[in-house]
């Protein structure tokens, strides 16, 4: 019997010791709601004496008035199921209201009178600053994005509409153009015949030059306005690439032989690729016709192709021409821009590689040009997605 006295003297004791040394804040009560005992831990948080607590009643002192009603039922749901965890507010000694979470259990019910429970009280006020600072937080991620739909959606629809107006203002500046450019084109060459003036034949034919030029900067000024326009319409159709540019040679046969350039055709056999054939020849013409204007009497020009891991082929035109440099290529695709302004050139707009840069673009590819430098030849590279199989494209290779 001593032993049995002695054991649960020592029990106690470790309880004791367990309640008073640990870090959490423990509160121990009756079923009256009685403390029985609080740790360091309690009091620090609560700013009680342990003097001031014990003996006394456990909801009334530092339970907060305008959460009574909870925590009573708390309270009455731990003794009679043994548990509780919740969350609530507690009232320190200087009346400071602080959120808690609370989690109890029964400790020992031998005699229903002497029914002990624990209560593990945290202090939470960080974390629901926390979780107030990531909800406004959050309230102000959506009301900042619902701010930038709302702009996205106002300048796009500005953009629109400044891009209607653009089309619109084009195609008026066009026609109002083209009409008076065209009995100019058509008439000059007559007076040249009629004329045997030298001086006045050197008048027209710069006349006629000047009209010709403006009408090509007219013609492609639209077409360029129309690749960049939100209603462009492509017809696609699949085609056999290598054929394709066969067909183009052929129509350029004269234009070769002219300069005395050499084509050849390397591109694989069996490439299908989905493309607007009108634009695509187009492409084809704009970027030979650049190299043979500055490939060196008789020079070569390689077309070849090479298919990408990405599901694209890409397609390379390559000269032995003047080269260009880094400034060259780095705007060569600009709207407008000539490699040698100074160069009074009535055959260019300075518009081809823009117009050749939308196509491509709209094809879902992308252009771009090397050269070693001046005097070694330039590559203009341009890749597509393969309409083909891959395996009918490394046959070919």
């Amino acid at each position: 019997m001593g032993e049995v006295r002695k054991s649960i003297a020592v029990s106690d004791e470790k309880y004791k010791s367990f309640i008073e040394n640990a870090g959490l804040s423990i509160v121990v009560f009756d079923r009256c709601g009685t403390h029985l005992d609080v740790n360091p831990a309690f009091c620090g948080v609560t700013g009680f004496e342990k003097k001031e607590l014990i003996g006394t009643n456990f909801p009334s002192l530092y339970w907060s008035e305008h959460f009574a009603r909870e925590l009573e039922n708390g309270m009455q749901q731990l003794i009679k199921t043994g548990f509780l965890k919740t969350e609530s507010y507690f009232r320190k000694k200087n009346e400071t209201i602080f959120p808690v979470s609370l989690a109890g259990s029964l400790v020992q019910d031998q005699k229903e009178s002497s029914a002990e429970f624990i209560l593990l009280v945290q202090d939470i006020t960080d974390i629901k600053r926390d979780e107030r600072e990531q909800k406004l937080t959050q309230e102000m991620l959506i009301a900042t994005n619902k701010n930038l739909e709302r702009k996205v959606k106002e300048k796009t629809a500005e953009i629109k509409l400044l891009l209607k107006q653009k089309d619109e203002f084009i195609k008026m500046l066009s026609h109002d153009l083209k009409n008076p450019l065209s009995p100019l084109i058509n008439l000059i060459p007559i007076l040249e015949k009629k004329i045997t003036d030298p001086d006045c034949q050197k008048i027209l034919s710069v006349i006629h030059e000047n009209a010709v030029y403006m009408q090509n900067l007219v013609v492609n000024t639209i077409k360029l306005a129309k690749l960049d326009s939100l209603n462009v319409a492509f017809n696609f159709e699949e085609v056999n690439l290598r054929e394709m540019a066969e067909s183009v040679l052929e129509r350029n046969k004269l234009l070769f032989q002219e300069n005395n350039i050499a084509v050849k055709n390397e591109l694989h056999r069996d490439i299908r690729v989905q493309v607007d054939k009108l634009r695509f020849y187009e492409l084809f013409d704009n970027v030979l016709s650049n190299s043979v204007k500055y490939s060196p009497d008789g020079g070569t020009i390689v077309i070849n192709s090479e298919k990408q891991n990405n599901g694209f082929v890409q397609i390379s035109i390559k000269d032995e021409g003047i080269g260009m440099t880094r400034e060259q290529l780095e705007h060569m695709f600009d709207d407008f821009y000539k490699a040698d302004p100074s160069r009074h050139d009535f055959s260019s707009s300075g518009l081809g590689m823009s117009i050749c840069k939308r196509i491509v673009e709209n094809h879902g590819g992308q252009i771009w040009a090397e050269s070693p430098g001046l005097g070694k030849g330039t590559a203009m590279f341009f890749n597509l997605p393969v309409d083909g199989k891959e395996e009918d494209i490394e046959q070919t290779k």
